[in-house]
C-alpha cells in the first residue's frame, strides 16, 4: 500500500529591529544631526527571524519628502508647531524568495539637533557704563560640541538676549546685572 500527500514550505517571516531606536517607539531610529545626508548602514539594524549562515541582504533608505529629490535628507525636520518630526524609512526587497518581511512600512528616521555647549569668556561678562546695551562679541565666546558630530555652526547664528535681573523699568545698558539667554538661528543645533 502507498500513501501520497503534499507538504508546503512557507516563506520564513523576518522582522527589522532598529538598533538606534527611540525608547518610546522601537520603529523610529533617532540620530543626532551631523550635517551629512541620512544613511542607514547594516550596523544600524538587525534582521530578526533569519537563519544563521544565510545572508538576506536588505537595505533600508530614508525618504526625502521633497518631491523629485534624489538625495537623502540631512536636516532636523519640524512641523508647523515647531515639533521635531521624522522622515520615512523604506525597506528594500529581499532577493531570496524564501524570506518575507512581516512589516515593510511604518519605520521612521528622526534627526535631532546637535547639542552645543557655548563657553563665554569672562572678559566678555563685564564692562564699564557706556550707555549701550550689553553684548558678547564673537571673539568672547566659543563652541564645544557635546558629541563626536562636530558640525559647522556659524557664530553669527547665535544671539545673546540680555534681561535685567532687577525689573525696575530701566533700559538695557544701565548699570546692573543681567541674565543671559541664548537663541540659535540654526535649527540643527
Amino acid at each position: 500500500s502507498s500513501f501520497e500527500t503534499q507538504i508546503t514550505i512557507r516563506q520564513r517571516e523576518l522582522e527589522i529591529q532598529l538598533l538606534k531606536a527611540d525608547p518610546d517607539d522601537p520603529n523610529t531610529m533617532v540620530v543626532e544631526y551631523t550635517g551629512k545626508p541620512a544613511q542607514i548602514t547594516a550596523n544600524d539594524f538587525v534582521i530578526v527571524g533569519g537563519i544563521e549562515g544565510i545572508n538576506v541582504n536588505l537595505a533600508l533608505s530614508v525618504v526625502n519628502p521633497v518631491e523629485g529629490s534624489t538625495t537623502a535628507p540631512q536636516n532636523v525636520r519640524y512641523d508647523e508647531e515647531g515639533n521635531i518630526i521624522s522622515y520615512e524609512i523604506v525597506a528594500g526587497t529581499i532577493a531570496n524568495p524564501n524570506f518575507v518581511l512581516t512589516k515593510t512600512q511604518g519605520y521612521r528616521y528622526k534627526i535631532v539637533p546637535c547639542d552645543v555647549k557655548i563657553e563665554i569668556y569672562s572678559v566678555g561678562l563685564s564692562k564699564s557704563y557706556d550707555g549701550k546695551a550689553p553684548e558678547i562679541e564673537e571673539n568672547n565666546f566659543n563652541f564645544t560640541f557635546t558629541s563626536v558630530n562636530k558640525t559647522n555652526l556659524a557664530k553669527s547664528a547665535v544671539e545673546f538676549v540680555f534681561t535685567r535681573t532687577v525689573q525696575d523699568a530701566r533700559p538695557n545698558g544701565d548699570v546692573g546685572e543681567y541674565s543671559v539667554s541664548i537663541v540659535c538661528d540654526d535649527r540643527n543645533h
